[in-house]
């Protein structure tokens, strides 16, 4: 077993940990303080990473903010600014902590930010007792996605590198424990996300193995994971194992945004596909300029149709954010808009491929790869980056990765 590097960002995990206590507001004015605080240890210099796609998508943001001052409200314009800067703000801090210790082990710092979700989880569902269906995704479901990061990333370093954080078996539990966490969740997406990353990541593995030994761990372990995962499920109570079920098998209907929707009813049946359809309508009515640039910050996307539940709230018919982030986008920013969030996931992606070919370390670039994978199956599902709060675990990771090439003296030099 190898120790992992034992230095960790002991204030940037106090305050992710702190968090998970706090408001989406709340925290994202505590970022904001710890960011001020990382740019005064720079003594006043600010660290933009080289992340692919990050300088178009912030003059996108740029752009729609200054047409939304002109076109809507101050207030709705701040209330969109609220779902994009947080994730941005973490982008930064990420490389900031990176360019400030280089020598840090961010798996280390991560993996014990994931910990502390999880034992915070198992302590709520132990006060709260109850086994219902609802009651499992309210307390697992807590910070469920930041999990969903973490809990592959740790999963190949702990098992498959033999790297060691807190103590062997230790490590191994709580790796067993974030597992619990999220299939507790019973999120789909929440499920699907770790799968991929850890496909992604054990594919890298195995194809840059050098050894049959190599080889075997993989689908050894590949194996062992899919068996606890069919294991798990087939334990649960049936009260739990129908509502799951029912939500799988309806999950295409519910992003199939060619249905036919004719009232509230059915509209609220499938919520996810009325949001792409009503975006899409509105997106084709507007004129070429607007299509590829956006209509701007503080624009919502029109519905027709508007849930029982959300009478006399929803404003002159139009929400400020649906469940797919780059449909989104699409209203708010346009093509570009969203070219810039597709080319922030997909040119990391490609970076990480490059810096497999051409850097000595290969785990962060695997790593690069796989979240940036994942999260364009987060974002088209659920938000992604374009949330209420900050898509916090990928844009510390993508931050801080892209930043730690430079600080090896290895800038990337590709076209992306």
């Amino acid at each position: 077993m190898e120790k992992g590097n034992q230095k960790i960002c002991k204030k940037m995990l106090l305050i992710m940990m702190a968090g998970t206590f706090l408001s989406p507001t709340q925290f994202f004015i505590l970022s904001i303080c710890y960011y001020f605080l990382l740019v005064i240890k720079l003594k006043g210099k600010v660290v933009f990473p080289r992340v692919p796609g990050l300088r178009l998508y912030v003059c996108v943001i740029a752009y729609t903010t200054l047409v939304g001052f002109f076109l809507y409200t101050t207030r709705n314009v701040i209330r969109d600014l609220y779902y994009i800067l947080p994730t941005v703000l973490w982008i930064f801090i990420g490389a900031s902590e990176s360019a400030q210790n280089p020598e840090m082990d961010i798996k280390k710092t991560i993996f014990l930010y994931g910990t502390f979700i999880t034992l915070k989880n198992f302590l709520f569902f132990i006060g709260k007792g109850s086994l219902d269906f609802n009651n499992l995704r309210l307390v697992f479901g807590l910070n469920v996605y930041d999990l969903g990061f973490i809990l592959p990333i740790s999963a190949i370093c702990v098992f498959l590198h033999k790297e060691v954080y807190v103590g062997e078996k230790i490590d191994r539990m709580i790796v067993v424990l974030m597992t619990l966490n999220v299939v507790l969740s019973l999120g789909r997406i929440a499920i699907l996300q770790p799968m991929i990353i850890f496909t992604v990541l054990l594919f890298m593995e195995g194809r840059e193995a050098e050894n049959q030994t190599k080889i075997k761990k993989v689908v050894k372990l590949f194996f062992s994971i899919t068996v606890a995962l069919v294991v798990v499920f087939y334990i649960m109570p049936d009260s739990i194992k129908s509502p799951l079920m029912d939500k799988v098998l309806n999950s295409f209907d519910e992003v199939d945004s060619s249905q036919k929707i004719t009232s509230v009813g059915s509209a609220m049946n499938n919520w996810r596909a009325y949001e792409i359809q009503s975006a899409k309508e509105q997106w084709k009515g507007e004129w070429v300029i607007s299509q590829l640039f956006g209509e701007g910050m503080g624009k919502g996307v029109e519905i027709q149709y508007v849930p029982y539940s959300w009478a006399g709230v929803v404003d002159g018919n139009e929400i400020p954010l649906l469940h797919n982030g780059f449909y989104t986008m699409l209203i708010k920013g346009g093509i570009i808009g969203v070219a810039a969030l597709l080319w922030l996931f997909m040119g990391n992606a490609k970076k990480g491929l490059y810096m497999v070919k051409h850097r000595a370390d290969k785990v962060y670039s695997n790593i690069l790869v796989a979240i940036s994978v994942a999260a364009v199956a987060n974002t088209y599902v659920v938000r992604g980056p374009i949330q209420q709060g900050a898509f916090l675990t990928w844009a510390l990771l993508i931050g801080w990765i892209n930043r730690k090439e430079k600080n090896n003296g290895r800038v990337f030099q590709g076209k992306v």
